[in-house]
């Protein structure tokens, strides 16, 4: 019997709080960074729910080995090629892949992403071959924090405890707690955030503030930027709802600052989110955006 008494929360924040068992008690980790032996509201909400302790089937309750009986002779049924394993994200801790291992090795087809990341990371991979997170020293390291899409101090409520004090510009249609707090608030119209992307790419061009390094290894800024200048300013203006004012501020803001970026899955979820990901991504490394 494993000795492990370490708890991954169920959720799919992107903390993946760390709880222990003790005692007959779930509480918080201290040992482990960055919850630091606190739990956030999602997580003590979650243990309080009543959850399912017998599998049920056909309306009846039955004994978990009748259960496993039952998968397995479905399982028999057909033949493994013939056989879908889909799943979404959910809980991020190690045993998320567990079912995944299982399916790969019994032989049914696999998916490949899923409906909340999947679009984003093609466009990513489309931009720079492969998908990095950034670790969470970096946000330690900046003076500005780009939210783009995403409710930072509630989703990411332990990481934001760690980074609460820096500056914050919150790019979202909806005006969510983090944009509350935040020294700007781009509050873009729904489904433009390529286009702002593009256009803060502009800016930051004329303003001589691209990375000139990574441009010049990969060869791509001309390219990019005949791209983000193929329309008029002010029809980027009318598109995103963003006023040229709030670009200036924008880059006020952030000159000569450290700057990084966060982004969330909302981007993603649009037909066009690999796209709208992909510019979000290139206007970051165009600027050098950790």
């Amino acid at each position: 019997m494993s000795l492990n008494n370490k708890i991954a929360c169920p959720l799919d924040c992107y903390d993946a709080c760390e709880a222990v068992f003790e005692n007959g008690k779930i509480k918080g980790n201290k040992k482990h960074y960055p919850t630091n032996g606190n739990m956030c509201a999602n997580f003590i909400s979650c243990i309080k729910q009543e959850y399912l302790k017998t599998p049920i089937y056909n309306n009846a309750e039955i004994t978990l080995n009748k259960a496993l009986n039952i998968l397995v002779e479905k399982l028999k049924e057909v033949k493994p090629e013939n056989s879908l394993f889909y799943k979404g994200s959910g809980n991020l801790g190690v045993m998320q892949s567990s079912l995944k291992s299982f399916f790969a090795k019994y032989g049914s087809i696999l998916t490949q992403g899923s409906l909340c990341d999947g679009g984003g990371g093609e466009g990513i991979k489309a931009t720079r071959g492969e998908v990095v997170n950034p670790p969470l020293e970096k946000l330690l390291q900046a003076d500005v924090i780009i939210v783009w899409g995403r409710n930072f101090s509630v989703t990411s409520s332990h990481m934001y405890e760690l980074v609460k004090n820096k500056s914050f510009i919150t790019i979202d249609p909806i005006k969510t707690h983090i944009a509350k707090n935040s020294e700007l608030h781009l509050a873009l119209n729904p489904k433009t955030d390529y286009e702002l992307a593009l256009l803060l790419t502009r800016f930051a061009y004329m303003q001589d503030l691209e990375d000139e390094e990574f441009c010049n290894k990969f060869e791509t800024s001309e390219e990019f930027f005949e791209l983000a200048k193929s329309r008029p300013i002010l029809s980027y203006e009318e598109a995103t709802g963003v006023s040229l004012e709030d670009i200036n501020r924008f880059f006020e803001i952030i000159e000569n600052k450290k700057v990084a970026l966060v982004l969330g899955l909302g981007v993603q979820k649009y037909y066009e989110g690999a796209n709208i990901t992909r510019c979000i991504d290139s206007f970051a490394a165009f600027f050098r955006i950790a």
